[in-house]
């Protein structure tokens, strides 16, 4: 089925194919509501992702459900609060991120299993994730990294600009900036391009 969703304020309203409404949800646990919907990630028709500024939540939109989550062996408030971007990799692996650094969960049923904290050094708001192969690539509020998910090697790209979004293509990596500038990364090699006839400011 063709349905749109929509995040508004701590609401996620979805509508079906004639822009109807479908169904609606009000995120809240424990009379502690969500100000603030800030990314979706979708696993298959009958569960969606959600990443809050109160936490991670399941949605079975299927049978009208709705579940917080928490990463029950994590005590950093940050991990299961401010959550800024969910990403399902070709794997069906979710990538959190939090506040305080990346996250990587494995699914089971409507359980979270929690792998571990894997990037720590990155400190700050994870706002973009996006991946190819075995390569993760996530930005924060100043930079562009990358993580090796084999590896588990971390390294920085230096771009002329701040991140603004990540965008998979097939074989490459594009990244936009705030200042409005484009480019693409090969993602073994790393190396970046600057596409040049690309602005916004056109």
């Amino acid at each position: 089925k063709n349905h749109y969703w929509m995040a508004i304020n701590n609401y996620i309203v979805i509508l079906d194919n004639n822009y109807n409404l479908y169904r609606k949800y009000e995120l809240n646990q424990s009379g502690v509501n969500v100000s603030e919907v800030r990314s979706f990630g979708k696993l298959n028709d009958a569960l969606y992702w959600v990443g809050t500024d109160n936490g991670l939540y399941s949605i079975n939109p299927l049978e009208d459900e709705a579940f917080k989550h928490r990463f029950s062996n994590i005590t950093d408030h940050a991990f299961n609060s401010n959550i800024f971007k969910v990403f399902i990799d070709d794997e069906s692996h979710i990538w959190v991120g939090t506040l305080n650094g990346l996250i990587k969960t494995n699914y089971t049923s409507l359980l979270i299993s929690h792998s571990k904290n894997l990037i720590s050094p990155v400190i700050g708001n994870i706002e973009n994730i996006s991946s190819i192969g075995d390569m993760v690539f996530l930005s924060n509020d100043e930079k562009l990294i990358t993580f090796n998910a084999k590896t588990h090697t971390v390294n920085t790209i230096d771009l002329p600009g701040s991140v603004d979004q990540i965008i998979k293509g097939n074989n490459l990596l594009y990244v936009s900036t705030v200042n409005n500038k484009l480019l693409s990364i090969e993602p073994q090699t790393f190396e970046t391009n600057l596409i040049p006839e690309w602005s916004l400011d056109k």
